[in-house]
């Protein structure tokens, strides 16, 4: 009997025989075992319901097949199965049937509760359902073929766009996945693969230029111009926010959501710097603030009396629903409409910030960690980084803002 401490490198380390079979046994847990036979690699777990032996299959430890291939969580599921074999419980008559029937509205509903998804991720995925595949919603899943999924794809390319395109099919596919990981039994998949994955196979994705857009250096004083026909005649609260938004963006080199999101209880205001907690990759960003990104946030301190959102109320499109424009749209018609307007989007105010930054001679270190950039670089591991090595170059870069714009 061979019996060795079944893990990742014994089990990938084990020979697939020329015929017939071999099975190891666990060191750790009788009774859990895998079986190697030419082409397969199965753990399985042996035990007596009653006076009957039982061989119940967990699963393949193959790569094509990834729901157990870690042995520890095969040694788990082996343990249940066990713990009811001692019980007179046989896992191979409670094992659940196969996911036949779901639809895409159950399996939506399935995947948002058990996944946890940035609110935008969220409102990103439901607006694909319901504009791409609201007529797909009461549609079980095995029913939707790979040629369903691409005559779909090709038809969103063709009426909305390829980005949308793009987005719909990743959307699909993450619920699709999700469910079929989730309703795995014994370590087999009851549902086949994901439809979209014909997309791949016939390289039918589109192909998305990244956008070259900024405001450019003789534009930035037109479009201060144009940012002060915001507020030039309304009282309206909400023109005023949506200014000193668009503003810090600019300043700051923050993503939308990340200025959208900004808590009073993140920002510093004795020591001068914000935090966002919760960005793109997943790392706390803290940023010193320049003197004129201060005085905007003094200004949204009286309006806002410090509690709550920085920018609560006031058009950015925090706790907008999806496909709501309210006041965000509205002022933003302003701004384009205004006689000095430059075209623009939000995510260019970025890109500008991180083009002064460059323009200014600084390190492209220095730039990545104003950006919050993930950085693969094995140097930047042993840089030490520290928010206030970062109020030089915030500082430099809204002066550099000002004397663009002839502010100063």
């Amino acid at each position: 009997m061979t019996k060795t401490n079944l893990n990742k490198k014994t089990v990938d380390d084990l020979p697939f025989p020329e015929k017939g079979e071999q099975t190891v046994w666990d060191a750790k847990l009788r009774g859990f075992g895998i079986r190697v036979t030419r082409g397969a690699k199965t753990y399985f777990a042996l035990g007596r319901v009653g006076a009957k032996l039982v061989r119940y299959n967990v699963g393949s430890a193959l790569e094509d097949n990834p729901a157990y291939r870690l042995a520890g969580d095969a040694r788990n599921a082996a343990r249940e199965a066990l713990v009811d074999m001692a019980k007179g419980i046989n896992p191979k008559a409670t094992a659940p049937e196969p996911v036949q029937a779901l639809t895409l509205s159950k399996a939506a509903e399935t995947y948002f509760a058990g996944k946890t998804l940035k609110p935008r991720s969220e409102a990103s995925v439901r607006f694909a359902l319901k504009s791409y595949f609201a007529d797909w919603m009461t549609k079980e899943l095995p029913t939707i073929t790979p040629a369903d999924m691409l005559t779909r794809f090709r038809k969103i390319t063709k009426d909305n766009g390829p980005g949308a395109a793009n987005l719909g099919a990743r959307g699909f596919r993450a619920i699709w996945s999700y469910v079929r990981k989730t309703t795995a039994t014994g370590g087999s998949y009851t549902l086949p693969d994901c439809p979209v994955q014909i997309i791949s196979a016939t390289k039918s994705w589109n192909r998305l230029e990244r956008r070259q857009t900024y405001v450019t250096d003789a534009r930035l004083s037109d479009w201060f111009k144009a940012l002060d026909q915001l507020t030039a005649n309304t009282s309206d609260p909400d023109a005023q926010g949506f200014r000193d938004f668009l503003e810090l963006l600019l300043r700051t080199g923050l993503r939308r959501s990340e200025a959208e999101g900004m808590l009073w209880t993140n920002v510093d205001m004795q020591g001068r710097t914000l935090t966002i907690p919760d960005t793109k990759n997943g790392k706390a960003l803290t940023l010193p603030l320049s003197t004129q990104a201060m005085t905007i946030l003094q200004r949204r301190l009286g309006a806002t009396g410090g509690a709550g959102l920085v920018f609560a109320g006031n058009g950015t499109g925090r706790g907008r629903s999806a496909g709501q424009t309210g006041k965000l749209g509205n002022t933003r018609a302003m701004l384009n409409a205004a006689k000095e307007g430059v075209p623009f989007t939000m995510h260019d105010l970025r890109r500008t910030f991180c083009t002064l930054a460059d323009g200014l001679g600084f390190s492209t270190f220095t730039i990545k960690r104003m950006m919050n950039h993930s950085d693969g670089d094995v140097t930047s591991g042993y840089i030490i980084h520290s928010p206030e090595r970062l109020r030089v170059p915030m500082q430099a870069i809204s002066d550099e803002i000002d004397r663009l714009a002839r502010l100063t």
